[in-house]
């Protein structure tokens, strides 16, 4: 399977910015809210498009930089 990280943007001035690619098997894909490590930094997955893990499709994450101090955000 294909995914795409992309990391998220503010909806404002600042775009999505598109981070990688990488391939995995279906079963060790990523689930929402789960933190993952991506060129030596920690990442949160906030959504994730198509839901479903489809055979042909690339699948695309949005991910925020870990925040320890969630909901509090700085």
């Amino acid at each position: 399977m294909n995914y795409t990280l992309v990391l998220a943007g503010n909806y404002g001035d600042k775009p999505p910015i598109v981070l990688g690619y990488f391939e995995q098997e279906p079963w060790a894909r990523p689930q929402l809210n789960q933190q993952i490590t991506f060129r030596g930094k920690t990442y949160v997955v906030v959504s994730c498009s198509p839901t479903t893990n489809p055979e042909n499709l690339t699948v695309s994450y949005t991910i925020e930089p870990f925040n320890p101090r969630y909901p509090y955000k700085t």
